[in-house]
Formats: C-alpha cells, sequence, structure tokens
C-alpha cells in the first residue's frame, strides 16, 4: 500500500521536507507503527518525532489516534499541535 506522508509547522522544519511517501508491503498498519517505521528511516525524523511527542494525526482529513489502522493509498498528516493567542 502506498501511504501519501505530510509534515506541517514545526514538525516540517524538525523534519526538513513538508511531504513523503512510503510504500508498505503490510496489509495492516497502525498509525503508530507507520511512525516508527518514518523515525526508522531517517534520524531527523526520529528527533522531530521524539522532540514533538504531542502529535496530532490526521488520515483522509480525519482526526485520529496511534491506533488507526491505515488503509490503501491513504493520506497521513502529522501536526504539532497549536497554540492560539
Amino acid at each position: 500500500m502506498l501511504v501519501r506522508i505530510r509534515y506541517f509547522a514545526g514538525l516540517r522544519e524538525q523534519a526538513g521536507m513538508s511531504t513523503d511517501q512510503i510504500e508498505i508491503a503490510e496489509p495492516r498498519l497502525s498509525v503508530a507503527q507507520l511512525q516508527e517505521r518514518l523515525a526508522g528511516r531517517s534520524p531527523a525524523l526520529a528527533e522531530a518525532f521524539v522532540a514533538q511527542r504531542l502529535l496530532r494525526v490526521s488520515v483522509d482529513y480525519r482526526m485520529c489516534g496511534p491506533e488507526f489502522e491505515l488503509t490503501r493509498d491513504c493520506e497521513v498528516a502529522f501536526f504539532p499541535p497549536v497554540t492560539g493567542g
């Protein structure tokens, strides 16, 4: 399955990219497992995920938790919590 990934705000800056994609052979993969796999691909991403522990995640424009299972050809967006003022 192909997964398109988007990084926003400070996470995008830490990761050094705004978009990515990864081909996953497994038929089922959770958001948490995807995050672990992405962290293993790049030290910058691993550091970004650790630094941004309170990430928000959406899959195909719907907010979800780390246990959410990805579907074929989905888009996953990672972004840090937003504060207002």
